[in-house]
C-alpha cells in the first residue's frame, strides 16, 4: 500500500502529520484547532478510500506512532491498547496470554490497525450478540476537535451509568475526536476450533441449509453464506471450545472439514473486492435473505453472517431491490444500487456533536457510512 504521504495529494490533503506520541498528538490537534484546519485521524490509511466522503479535510493526523499494549489483565480479562497497535502484533500478544478477542476475523490483519477496525467496524463472522464490536469497548481516552483531553467509560466491563460515549467511536469513522487509548474485553481462549464448510451448491438451495443450520448449531461461533461466482453458494461453520465440543460438530454436522486448530480463529475467509468493484454493506432479517436473492447479481461476492449483517460486492448493483427494513450503504466504487436513506435526525445529532466536540475532526462525516446532513 502506497505511504500516506504518496496518497495524500489524489484525495485533496495538504499535510500528513505523524506524532511520536499521545502527547505531541495532543500538540498537533490544538495547533490544528488553533489554524482552524479541518483533519482527520487515520491509522496506516487503508480504508481512507472507502466510507463517506470525508469533507473539507486539510491534514490527516496518524496514530500510527501509538502501538503499544498498555495494559493486560487476565484475571479480569480486559486489556488496554493503543490505536495505532496493528491486529497482528494484538492478536498475538493476547494469544501468549491464554487470551482471545471475540470478534473477527478481520482482513490484512498485519497492515490493519484497532483504532482502524473499530473506527470502520466492518462486518464480521463473529461479531452478533455478546461479539459485536461496540459491546467490546470498555473505555476510551481521546482529544476532542478543541484540543482537550478526556476519559469515558472505565476498565471492568460494568462501569457506565447513563450513555457510554466510548461507543460513539465505533463506526465512526474518525469523527468527533482523536482516540489515544482503548480498554477493551477479552475472552478466554478456545482449547479448539474447527472450520467446516458444505458443498457448493445454487444459492437457493445454499440459503436454505443456512437457513436451517443457524436455527440448528446454537453453539456455533459463527455460521456465513458464502456467495461464490456463477449463482452458486456454501456454508462455512465455525465451532470453537473444548475439544469435545468441536470434536462433535466435526462428526454430527454433515459438512466438511476445511481446517482445524487455533489458528483457524484469526484466519480471515473473505472474498477482496477488486479496485472497480461496487461495495455494499448493511444488515437485514435473515427471513429476507430468499428475498435478496432474487436481485443480486450473478457474479457477486461476499457473504451473509448468522444474524444478517453482510458485505457484497459486484461491478454492479444496477438491478437489486434491497428487502424492507434492510439496512445498506455503498461503502466503496461507483454505481447505482437502492440504498437505504438517512433516517430523520442524523444531520441535527452531527450538529449537536459538533458542539460538544468541535467541527474540525472530520467534518461530514457522522460516521463510516453515513454523510452529514445526507
Amino acid at each position: 500500500m502506497p505511504d500516506l504521504v504518496e496518497r495524500a495529494p489524489e484525495l485533496g490533503i495538504e499535510d500528513v502529520l505523524k506524532p511520536e506520541d499521545s502527547a505531541r498528538l495532543r500538540d498537533v490537534v490544538v495547533d490544528l484547532a488553533r489554524q482552524q484546519r479541518a483533519f482527520c485521524p487515520v491509522g496506516t490509511g487503508s480504508t481512507l478510500g472507502r466510507g463517506a466522503p470525508l469533507g473539507p479535510c486539510r491534514a490527516l493526523v496518524s496514530t500510527a506512532a501509538l502501538d503499544s499494549i498498555t495494559r493486560l489483565d487476565r484475571d479480569d480479562l480486559t486489556c488496554g491498547v493503543q490505536p495505532g497497535l496493528s491486529v497482528e502484533t494484538f492478536q498475538h500478544a493476547i494469544t501468549e496470554a491464554g487470551l482471545a478477542f471475540e470478534p473477527g476475523p478481520f482482513a490484512s490483519a498485519a497492515s490493519r490497525t484497532i483504532g482502524g477496525i473499530l473506527g470502520e467496524a466492518p462486518p464480521s463472522s463473529r461479531g452478533f450478540d455478546r461479539a459485536s464490536l461496540r459491546s467490546q469497548v470498555l473505555g476510551i481516552t481521546a482529544i476532542d476537535g478543541n484540543g482537550r483531553r478526556f476519559r469515558c467509560g472505565g476498565n471492568v466491563v460494568k462501569n457506565v451509568a447513563g450513555y457510554d460515549v466510548s461507543k460513539l467511536f465505533v463506526g465512526s469513522g474518525g469523527a468527533w475526536f482523536v482516540v489515544t487509548e482503548i480498554q477493551l474485553r477479552l475472552v478466554i481462549r478456545p482449547h479448539a476450533c474447527v472450520l467446516l464448510c458444505s458443498a457448493s451448491a445454487a444459492r437457493e438451495e445454499s440459503v436454505e441449509l443456512w437457513r436451517k443450520l443457524r436455527r440448528e448449531l446454537v453453539d456455533a461461533r459463527a455460521v456465513d453464506l458464502v456467495f461464490e461466482p456463477n449463482d452458486a453458494a456454501r456454508i462455512e461453520v465455525l465451532v470453537a471450545g473444548s475439544a469435545r465440543l468441536t470434536e462433535g460438530f466435526a462428526q454430527g454436522s454433515g459438512l466438511d472439514v476445511v481446517s482445524d486448530g487455533p489458528e483457524v480463529w484469526h484466519e480471515w475467509r473473505g472474498d477482496p473486492a477488486g479496485p472497480s468493484s461496487v461495495v455494499l454493506r448493511g444488515r437485514l432479517d435473515p427471513s429476507a435473505v430468499p428475498k435478496l436473492l432474487e436481485t443480486l447479481p450473478s457474479g457477486c461476492l461476499g457473504r451473509i453472517h448468522a444474524r444478517g449483517a453482510f458485505e457484497v460486492h459486484s461491478r454492479a448493483f444496477d438491478d437489486t431491490r434491497f428487502p424492507p427494513r434492510s439496512i445498506v450503504r455503498r461503502i466503496a466504487g461507483e454505481g447505482e444500487a437502492q440504498v437505504t436513506p438517512v433516517a430523520d435526525g442524523v444531520a441535527a445529532l452531527g450538529g449537536r456533536l459538533s458542539e460538544c466536540f468541535g467541527p474540525l475532526v472530520t467534518p461530514g462525516r457522522l460516521s463510516f457510512d453515513t454523510e452529514a446532513g445526507a
